[in-house]
């Protein structure tokens, strides 16, 4: 974890503390990496052998095998691949191979964590929409110290209505 203390231009405070990690769970656990790729290997070897035994030609049956391969790697690709985060005065980024997520520290509604990661809601209560309306993080090493940076930016920013508040995973899952 990266730590970048604040600068002061001009006798004015230009950025508070930038934290950033890196998260990458194909690293972290050993043992469920050798699982998943030993899966992704049989996989790909199981739909060669089938494809190879329906008559398909080699050159066929490889690519088939290949396509399985490629197509559960990418329905993995948070475990596969790393993520950065970096937090900030604004908010929250979190960079993948496939893309970039970002939320504002006054969109934040809701933050919820468990063993496996947080997620920052723009909604105040659990819905269907969270997939598309908020940011999945991994803490990495690191977990104590991220999940407290973020409370603490959570509440420097007040919410716009009295009824509004941070729900814990404790009161979520009442």
């Amino acid at each position: 974890m990266n730590v970048i203390p604040s600068l002061v231009v001009g006798g004015d405070v230009v950025d508070r503390e930038t934290t950033s990690w890196v998260s990458h769970p194909l690293r972290e656990n050993k043992s469920g990496s050798v699982v998943a790729v030993l899966m992704v290997l049989i996989t790909g070897v199981a739909v060669y052998v089938f494809s190879d035994g329906m008559g398909a030609s080699r050159v066929s049956a490889v690519a088939w095998g290949c396509f399985s391969c490629a197509a559960l790697v990418f329905s993995l690709r948070s475990f596969f691949f790393p993520h950065r985060f970096r937090i900030d005065e604004e908010g929250i980024i979190a960079k993948s191979v496939f893309g970039v997520q970002r939320i504002r520290w006054d969109q934040v509604r809701r933050f919820v964590c468990n063993e496996n990661g947080g997620y920052l809601s723009t909604r105040k209560i659990p819905s269907r929409l969270d997939v598309y309306r908020g940011v999945h993080i991994r803490f990495g090493p690191s977990r104590e110290t991220v999940i407290e940076q973020i409370r603490q930016r959570i509440k420097v920013h007040e919410f716009k209505n009295d009824d509004e508040a941070l729900l814990s995973s404790e009161e979520v899952a009442k």
